[in-house]
């Protein structure tokens, strides 16, 4: 049964409800040796959320301390699938990140000049 036209317009302009901010966690490497963790508001009334993000080195080979890096994390919401697009800033170095949602989102993040490594977040 096809609903009346009016009520197929109201629900085609219906909006999904979008938070206007998130924590992201995660982790980055091949074998997931930085720690990464963001916190992102959303940029108006788009799908797109932005903020500061901190990549933590955890690996073994830390011998003088954790090395830290700090950045810029964009993120961009699909809007009919569970994939997302980001762009990943770290010390002045720009990266783009594309994954798909399982238990997270996992995906490959590549740089400029540099090897894809793997980038593995969560959305809380």
């Amino acid at each position: 049964m096809a609903l009346p036209p009016a009520i197929a317009v109201g629900v085609s302009k219906m909006k999904s409800p979008l938070p206007q901010s998130f924590d992201v966690t995660g982790v980055m490497g091949n074998i997931g040796e930085w720690e990464v963790t963001a916190a992102l508001a959303r940029k108006g009334d788009t799908r797109v959320f932005t903020g500061p993000i901190k990549a933590k080195h955890i690996g073994w080979c830390s011998q003088d301390g954790p090395l830290e890096k700090r950045g810029e994390l964009q993120i961009k919401l699909a809007r009919l699938s569970s994939s997302i697009a980001a762009k990943v800033r770290l010390e002045g170095v720009e990266c783009d990140y594309s994954g798909k949602l399982s238990d997270a989102y996992t995906g490959m993040m590549t740089c400029p000049g540099r090897r894809p490594v793997q980038l593995l977040l969560w959305m809380r």
